[in-house]
């Protein structure tokens, strides 16, 4: 269907985000499956669900396997199963929905992928039904029920987390009303009188002043530290004691960081204007050639930090 966008908001290209309740919502999945679907432009609720909702299976996706990866193969246990379960399990209002659901698509006829989805939906109800049935009944699981289970269990976590156009309106005015969101214009779709609403960053460019503990500090980042300093000592032939990798990596981070988030403040006009038909792909890459460039101009004091750190 042809259409045509009417844009009247003119975005920033970049604004440096200082307050802690608004790098808050760039940390929550919800919000920032929002503002990042908007990274490619304006966009129509609908559309905006749609984005969200792949970054958000991007997202949780790998994460949903790995656990599921776990309870099932690596440490399997009754009641790692029976968690699971408990989880993909529909209640009985909620399948009755699904059957109601399922009636109306096949009167209709409207959607042929919807209805196939929610056939498969309550079939998948079946076979939990029929596993924790084994469950109780102390049957072991074959190897077909293990693979089946986590496939269609990922699938079903998976819709879990995505969100409906209600929600993502709701994101919407949330974080309009931080002024992170804006109305851009509305789409006009020929031979229709009615339009809708476009949404667009209020920014292109978000960059996030975070006054918080390096990465590099978090119990999560001890095991990176602990592999690359024996991947250095591979690579070298030298020890690099761990604690010294990370303060050493702490200073890069924050170094590079700063620098760069104090130049986006004094300079925002120029930046602005530079970066003005630069897609958020570019200036990503700009980023990284400039915290590149930065470590270059501070090589020799990188360079004599790094060799105390071999000498202890």
């Amino acid at each position: 269907m042809s259409y045509q966008d009417l844009v009247e908001y003119e975005q920033e290209a970049v604004r440096v985000i200082t307050d802690k309740e608004k790098i808050a919502l760039f940390r929550e999945k919800g919000y920032n499956s929002v503002l990042s679907a908007l990274r490619s432009g304006p966009l129509t609720v609908k559309e905006i669900t749609e984005h969200a909702n792949l970054i958000v299976e991007k997202i949780v996706g790998p994460e949903i396997e790995r656990k599921l990866d776990k309870d099932i193969f690596k440490e399997s246990s009754e009641e790692s199963i029976l968690t699971i379960l408990r989880k993909v399990s529909l209640t009985a209002k909620e399948l009755f929905k699904l059957e109601e659901k399922k009636k109306e698509l096949k009167i209709s006829k409207s959607d042929e992928e919807a209805y196939k989805f929610l056939e498969k939906q309550i079939k998948f109800q079946s076979f939990v039904s029929d596993l924790k049935e084994k469950v109780k009944k102390k049957k072991s699981f074959s190897k077909e029920d293990n693979i089946k289970l986590k496939t269609q269990a990922k699938s079903f976590l998976i819709e879990k987390h995505k969100r409906s156009d209600k929600t993502i309106y709701r994101y919407l005015k949330d974080l309009t009303k931080q002024g992170l969101i804006a109305q851009a214009g509305q789409r006009v779709v020929f031979g229709k009188t009615a339009t809708e609403t476009l949404f667009c960053r209020a920014a292109k460019i978000f960059l996030l002043q975070i006054e918080d503990k390096s990465w590099w500090t978090c119990d999560e980042a001890k095991k990176q530290l602990e592999i690359i300093s024996k991947v250095f000592t591979l690579t070298h032939n030298k020890t690099l004691p761990v604690k010294c990798l990370g303060k050493l990596l702490r200073r890069i981070e924050d170094d590079t960081g700063e620098k760069f988030l104090e130049m986006a403040k004094e300079s925002n006009n120029e930046l602005s204007r530079l970066i003005k038909d630069s897609s958020f792909k570019d200036f990503q890459m700009i980023m990284d050639v400039m915290r590149t460039l930065n470590i270059i101009m501070e090589a020799d004091s990188l360079k004599k930090e790094l060799d105390e750190c071999l000498k202890s």
